[in-house]
């Protein structure tokens, strides 16, 4: 999802970016994002393998043969 799609959803503060973006389909779709003020920390915490500090997001999507399936996991 793009950025300005997500400031479409979700508030952002007037300093804040979208800091991390990643993606992955291997069981469900899943995405992280993270979004907040500008870090120098972030580059050295990404390429320690971790991920940078701000408010997280985290979506999943899955298909279900029909509605009542996902009645059956949100109930």
């Amino acid at each position: 999802m793009p950025e300005d799609e997500l400031r479409s959803f979700f508030v952002f503060g007037p300093e804040d970016g979208l800091k991390y973006a990643e993606c992955d389909g291997k069981r469900a779709f899943t995405c992280t994002y993270i979004w907040g003020a500008p870090d120098e920390a972030d580059a050295l915490r990404i390429k320690m393998g971790g991920k940078p500090d701000g408010k997280k997001l985290l979506v999943i999507a899955d298909r279900a043969a029909n509605p009542s399936d996902f009645d059956r996991v949100l109930g």
